[in-house]
């Protein structure tokens, strides 16, 4: 047993200590980063080294901004994307920081590569979390009950989907088809078309938005795929659709990360008469995925290609009625 590092906050002794389950430092862009929670963890498809195993805890660090920027759980032991494009991948059970920790302030060196293990550096663990422990105490006293409470259960899904797992996302202005961009246009196109829904008018229905995608908000610009007015008699009510090939278990892959984000800004940007109904539509979803639909208030749907185009309700709390009035 090593003796407690000094000057490491309170709690933080026991990383000092050899315990069985690793510390890994692990380097992503900046960008990966955006969308992770920050109050309540969640599950996310994410790469791991080969030698890490259930129950290890990542310190993930932005490579751009040089900061640890969120924390992370191993849920399975790492599986190879065979399918994919190759590479080891996990669930990885990630709660951002509310105020990312430069690396100046932990008196450390960087590291090189994408891993690093602090197992056998406890007083660098020591160190960052001490550091973190003053402006994020709640995110360091997470670190610590995942260090050394009960292995976390394994996820309620098929880790076998692990396989499929790839790194890159289809780029947001690939209209080629089959891409985002395309199946976005085609779902605007039915739904317009099929007098399910209209396009937003700024002036006559109040939704202070510049177009139908860009939703300002204090971090910067966002940008939500679809916002359309429903008409309906009793009620007026804005259609939020985020659009995907295949919504996966990924920061802006799922889905549901943007809608979170999207659905309060939307809320504050339009006319207090207006109901808000958050729709996920893609391709492919993954069971990993439509498990979180009912909990986040998402409905999602599953696009199928045909003449006429079909969608069928896949996950969230109910089917819309809306559907019945596609053509057939």
């Amino acid at each position: 047993m090593n003796p407690p590092v000094a000057g490491a906050g309170r709690g933080d002794q026991s990383l000092a200590a050899t315990y069985s389950r690793q510390v890994w430092w692990q380097r992503a862009g900046a960008g990966y980063f955006a969308d992770l929670p920050v109050s309540q963890p969640d599950v996310f498809e994410w790469t791991a080294h080969r030698d890490a195993r259930r129950g290890d805890v990542v310190l993930m660090y932005a490579n751009g901004d040089q900061t640890f920027s969120a924390v992370g759980r191993l849920l399975c032991d790492p599986v190879e994307a065979d399918r994919g494009d190759g590479g080891l991948w996990t669930y990885l059970q990630i709660m951002a920081a509310r105020h990312p920790l430069p690396r100046s302030r932990t008196g450390l060196g960087p590291r090189q590569g994408e891993f690093t293990n602090l197992s056998s550096k406890p007083e660098d663990a020591a160190a960052i979390l001490a550091a973190w422990r003053r402006s994020d105490p709640d995110l360091v006293d997470r670190v610590q009950r995942w260090l050394h409470g009960p292995l976390p259960r394994g996820p309620r899904w098929d880790i076998a989907e692990l396989r499929w797992a790839e790194r890159t996302a289809v780029p947001r202005r690939d209209r080629r088809p089959g891409g985002e961009l395309e199946l976005q246009d085609r779902i605007r196109e039915l739904l317009v078309e099929s007098k399910i829904a209209r396009e937003i008018e700024p002036e006559r229905d109040g939704v202070d938005i510049r177009d139908s995608f860009s939703l300002p908000d204090p971090y910067g610009p966002q940008y939500a795929d679809l916002v359309l007015a429903r008409p309906t008699r009793a009620v007026h009510t804005l259609m939020l659709i985020e659009v995907k090939v295949t919504a996966r278990p990924r920061p802006n892959l799922d889905g549901i990360s943007q809608i979170r984000r999207y659905r309060p800004v939307l809320r504050r940007r339009s006319h207090g008469r207006w109901e808000i109904e958050s729709y996920v539509i893609a391709r492919e979803i993954k069971d990993s995925v439509a498990i979180k639909a009912a909990g986040a208030n998402v409905t999602m749907l599953e696009w199928q290609d045909g003449d006429p185009p079909s969608l069928t309700f896949r996950a969230g709390r109910a089917q819309p009625p809306w559907l019945g009035r596609l053509p057939q």
